[in-house]
């Protein structure tokens, strides 16, 4: 990305996308039955894959809306059921291996479509198997896949997944195995980085071009708002984009 003092940034952070698929809406009455993860540097480059199944957790069980739900997935729920691993195990592994990954980076930002739901679960396993806050490399810095894409975009948050949204980020959606934690966790960090890509390419060139050779303050201020107001356009008059994508 370059600023507009033409000083260069370089992105020195890891970027970990998060999938995971489970028994319900919670964690605790409910459990993570895998967690797919993929790794990549500042500028999109994919660096690593981490994916393992887990027991349930005791007491827990199915919810029955997800249970009803998972019916339509036969195999990705025969896969996310096979052959786990004892849940402590599991999730201190992930802690290991995003530690060794913090080693060559500046920090570790996980992120998920949405955090609230996958973060919320790989929080609460850690925590309750390292037995200690501290010690998670990530610390609070789970990002919202699609809060992003609607800042970056101006979108409507229901729409940040949409084709609409999509096409604008010249991203396409190749994601032949939806719930296969590993391959949504893939596609989302296409999505984030596509959309990481427009805001620093094409927002930060914009804002160069804006500036007028007589610094005309007034007229920049106008410019400014173009692209904001061409996005939210495509969604005047309370439009709304029904095909949403699964991520």
């Amino acid at each position: 990305m370059s600023k507009n003092n033409n000083q260069s940034y370089v992105d020195r952070a890891v970027y970990i996308s998060l999938d995971i698929e489970t028994t319900g809406p919670i964690p605790g009455p409910n459990s993570m039955l895998s967690l797919g993860a993929v790794a990549y540097d500042g500028s999109g480059k994919e660096l690593d894959v981490w994916y393992k199944k887990f027991t349930m957790l005791p007491g827990s069980d199915y919810d029955l809306d997800t249970y009803s739900w998972w019916l339509g997935f036969p195999e990705a729920f025969e896969e996310a059921t096979s052959n786990p691993e004892p849940w402590k195990f599991a999730i201190a592994d992930f802690v290991s291996w995003t530690t060794n990954l913090k080693k060559s980076f500046s920090e570790v930002n996980l992120m998920a479509s949405p955090a609230t739901f996958d973060g919320m679960f790989v929080n609460w396993y850690a925590v309750s198997a390292m037995r200690s806050y501290s010690v998670l490399p990530w610390k609070h810095r789970i990002l919202d896949i699609r809060t992003y894409i609607t800042a970056v975009l101006k979108f409507p948050y229901h729409t940040a997944v949409s084709k609409k949204a999509f096409d604008l980020l010249d991203y396409v959606d190749n994601n032949q195995r939806p719930h296969f934690p590993v391959d949504d966790a893939r596609a989302q960090g296409k999505l984030f980085f596509a959309a990481k890509a427009y805001r620093e390419n094409v927002l930060y060139k914009k804002k160069a071009l804006w500036k007028t050779p007589s610094g005309d303050s007034t007229s920049n201020a106008n410019n400014s708002t173009s692209v904001d107001t061409a996005n939210s356009n495509l969604f005047s008059q309370q439009e709304e984009d029904k095909v949403e994508v699964t991520l």
